[in-house]
């Protein structure tokens, strides 16, 4: 007679292929608390600060968007912005330094479309360290002169918490984009070696 050890009953993990439960499981561990850690101090608002909790727990676990990585990610950035935009939150031209905002988040969004394309096997790796980075002068400045603004004309308090906030994600975003470069060059110039045949 064979004994057996252990427990009579075997786990088996899930079945979950492509590790999509997990890739969604990992996308909110990471970016729900640190969009509410975020979103409380810098806002201050208890509605605006549920509805990051809860966006981003159903925006990233419940949406699913499919296609290429591009117009995925233009479609999930849409949804995020959709809904405070709707609440009042959105940063019109009568602020101060709204306009130097529109400039930083053009040099972002190029930056982030220059790592995606080094990712899907175009331009060249070596020449990532060329990737124009937001000011973070820029940023502070066109903040503080929202916050100004909002302290001698109550009636914009929105869209200068809207213009607030951008600046703050701009500026982690733009963070991320310097702690990314590096990687992708490396995983571009190794997808770029032939493998075993």
């Amino acid at each position: 007679m064979v004994r057996r050890r252990g427990p009579p009953w075997r786990l088996r993990p899930p079945d979950d292929p492509g590790l999509e439960a997990l890739r969604r499981a990992a996308r909110v561990a990471l970016v729900m608390p640190a969009a509410s850690g975020m979103g409380l101090p810098v806002v201050r608002n208890a509605l605006f600060s549920t509805f990051i909790a809860f966006g981003s727990f159903s925006l990233l676990a419940l949406a699913d968007f499919g296609g290429l990585r591009r117009p995925r990610a233009i479609a999930y950035a849409s949804a995020t912005i959709e809904e405070p935009h709707e609440m009042g939150y959105s940063a019109g031209p009568t602020l101060d330094g709204v306009d130097a905002l529109y400039v930083q988040r053009e040099i972002l969004t190029a930056g982030l479309e220059q790592l995606a394309s080094l990712l899907d096997g175009h331009g060249d790796p070596d020449s990532s360290s060329t990737i124009e980075r937001v000011s973070h002068e820029v940023l502070r400045d066109s903040a503080l002169r929202c916050l100004r603004q909002w302290a001698d004309d109550p009636s914009v308090e929105r869209p200068a918490v809207a213009a607030v906030v951008a600046a703050e994600w701009m500026d982690l975003l733009d963070s991320l984009v310097g702690h990314l470069e590096d990687p992708v060059a490396e995983a571009a110039r190794a997808a770029r070696v032939p493998g075993p045949r």
